[in-house]
């Protein structure tokens, strides 16, 4: 829970690396600016028929799907911990773009951050990105962390900001 008068910055966790890096940087980001991090992890909704017979199943499937939520933030907390002044962490269900829209106006934030995968046109044309989502539909500030290109060698992390909030920012390793 976060602590009252303060704002905070949410961060979209999903278990990949680039989201733990993310949280990285804005649990430092956070630090520095003497706010609070809250990590998000939003389950997509089961979705079955709505038949008795599959009850059972999906309540399993519901709690399985709770408790793995829980071990990927725990797992994020502890990575983040020693960096953040205060960090707090939340599973919610639904759209991963509006719900986290949500829990920044829920947190007081003053800004979203998400890793990005890296996917290209193709890949968000097949699967959606949340990133382009926040990005193009979120009243709040969004970061978009993109991690070090190993190929290249360059060692540049680049964080980019929604086009009306003026955010960007590249910054050495």
């Amino acid at each position: 829970m976060k602590p009252e008068k303060r704002k905070s910055i949410v961060v979209g966790i999903d278990g990949s690396s680039e989201s733990f890096e993310a949280a990285r940087y804005a649990a430092d980001l956070a630090r520095r600016t003497q706010q609070f991090l809250e990590l998000v992890f939003v389950r997509q909704p089961i979705l079955l028929p709505p038949v008795a017979s599959y009850a059972e199943t999906l309540a399993r499937l519901d709690r399985s799907d709770e408790a793995a939520a829980n071990e990927v933030l725990k797992r994020a907390v502890e990575y983040v911990a020693p960096l953040a002044a205060g960090v707090g962490s939340s599973v919610v269900v639904g759209s991963p773009v509006d719900e986290l829209i949500r829990c920044g106006n829920t947190y007081d934030a003053s800004m979203l951050v998400v890793g990005s995968r890296g996917r290209g046109a193709l890949g968000r044309l097949a699967f959606g990105s949340v990133a382009d989502g926040l990005l193009h539909g979120s009243p709040l500030p969004v970061l978009v962390f993109h991690l070090r290109d190993e190929a290249s060698g360059h060692g540049v992390k680049k964080v980019t900001s929604s086009p009306s909030h003026h955010l960007e920012h590249v910054v050495e390793k």
